[in-house]
């Protein structure tokens, strides 16, 4: 079938919608004229007219829009296909099952109004009531997913008193069957790199951002203080940007306890209690975990780590930058922002020179490399 015969039938149908529409109101009001003067007595000729010119007339104001109905439809229809496929697949399913319920609601209703008994205009009314509690319900499932999402899995999951360790173990066991879910500091989403490792797969399972810490980036995005107000920006951007990558899921989790809590105690009481993970860039609080024997991963040791191995002996090329602390020393960086401190550098700043390694030393600050210019004597 194609486009115009499908354009023509729509028409059509929305037409006869139409006429069969204003033919019901017309009906509900000659019915609620009956009921309010019982002796009253209508003309059966009036009433024929009345059906007839009311269909036809709103018949042929149906027709007249029913173009633009239908443009406007298939333009609607092609952005809501597009959106549905861009859509997760949790969100998706809140809007199904909130549609479901308003269909619930609407059928007790109209068993109600039908038990009162039938007309066209009750019929009329139901057929409404059915769509506006459908669309309202699919509306805000759609709309509120995130919270129905968060408040469903948090009923599943919230450990109680009672069951506090029975729920620990069960929690730890999922996590070791798959990728465990992983609980995401505020300091991670302010550096920003965490949405780089989860675009390439380097990070496995889902995605939990705590309310609490939502709310901290809130509160420094909208401090007066240009660096707060810089910083919270960028978490919060991080954060719109983890929820547009498909690779992972991301939710929010509600966490109940005193709010006077210091934000890394409740964030390592949720790691306990889930069996989560914590990523972080804060050193303070990965030393804090790892010696609560609860698992961490800091973005920071990643990155020493992956920085590539330098060894005595290497030739490499840098910029010196400064001179160094010490007497005749010059500074260079790295591309990866490794320190090279280069002997009887001091003199060559702003010159690009061929370097040796001589060694290098691991510190608390990140790797430290030592070397000379490559045509000094020995």
């Amino acid at each position: 079938m194609n486009r115009n015969t499908l354009k023509q039938i729509i028409c059509l149908l929305i037409a006869l919608l139409t006429a069969g529409l204003a033919i019901a109101v017309a009906a509900g009001i000659f019915e609620w004229i009956r009921l309010s003067d019982p002796d009253g007595n209508i003309p059966i000729l009036t009433l024929s007219l009345t059906y007839i010119l009311t269909g036809l007339v709103f018949g042929l104001i149906g027709l007249a829009i029913s173009r633009k109905v239908f443009d406007w439809g298939m333009k609607k229809s092609g952005s809501i296909l597009k959106g549905m496929e861009k859509l997760p697949f949790p969100q998706l399913m809140s809007a199904v099952i909130c549609m479901i319920l308003g269909f619930i609601v609407a059928a007790l209703l109209t068993n109600i109004l039908t038990f009162m008994g039938s007309s066209i205009f009750t019929t009329v009314f139901c057929a409404l009531l059915y769509v506006i509690l459908g669309t309202f319900g699919y509306t805000f499932g759609y709309v509120r997913a995130q919270d129905f999402h968060t408040y469903l899995r948090a009923f599943a999951t919230a450990p109680s008193r009672t069951f506090h360790r029975k729920t620990q173990r069960a929690s730890r066991k999922v996590a070791a069957l798959g990728a465990p879910d992983k609980l995401l500091d505020s300091s991670v989403l302010i550096d920003g790199r965490i949405v780089d490792l989860c675009r390439l797969g380097f990070i496995e399972g889902d995605l939990i951002v705590p309310d609490f810490i939502t709310e901290e980036l809130h509160i420094l995005a909208e401090s007066q203080d240009s660096s707060r107000h810089a910083r919270g920006q960028r978490g919060l951007e991080s954060l719109s940007e983890l929820q547009k990558l498909s690779r992972n899921r991301i939710r929010t989790m509600h966490e109940s306890s005193d709010d006077a809590l210091d934000t890394d105690v409740r964030l390592l009481r949720l790691s306990r209690e889930t069996g989560a993970v914590t990523i972080t860039c804060d050193t303070s609080l990965a030393k804090i975990a790892a010696v609560s024997s609860l698992p961490v991963l800091n973005i920071h040791e990643l990155s020493d780590v992956l920085r590539p191995i330098v060894l005595p002996g290497q030739a490499i090329t840098a910029r010196i930058v400064r001179e160094g602390r010490e007497a005749g020393q010059g500074i260079a960086y790295m591309d990866d922002g490794t320190m090279i401190v280069v002997e009887n550098g001091k003199d060559r700043v702003g010159e690009t020179l061929d370097l040796i390694v001589t060694s290098a030393l691991q510190t608390h600050a990140g790797r430290m490399i030592f070397a000379r210019q490559a045509n000094a004597e020995v």
